[in-house]
């Protein structure tokens, strides 16, 4: 019997990253990424943030998209927190 890939859903992305905007969740959702991709893609960006890590090269374009739009998600979270600090 074959393993099919399930598809990320919603409640996937919650559970990986919290809450979220409903704009993040349409974006991530939108690039169809199983779950084993969202899992991918959340564990390389956390590890090269957290860690410094040198950038892995993506195992699909699927983890690639979801890590560019996670990517953006901290970029603007950073400059949320940088224009709030007096």
């Amino acid at each position: 019997m074959m393993s099919v890939d399930q598809p990320a859903t919603e409640a996937d992305l919650v559970h990986l990253l919290g809450e979220l905007d409903p704009f993040t969740i349409s974006q991530i959702l939108s690039i169809a990424p199983s779950r084993d991709e969202l899992d991918e893609a959340v564990q390389e960006t956390q590890d090269e943030a957290g860690f410094g890590e040198e950038p892995r090269t993506p195992s699909s374009a699927r983890v690639a998209n979801v890590r560019a739009v996670l990517e953006d998600l901290a970029r603007s979270e950073l400059d949320l927190d940088q224009e709030r600090q007096p």
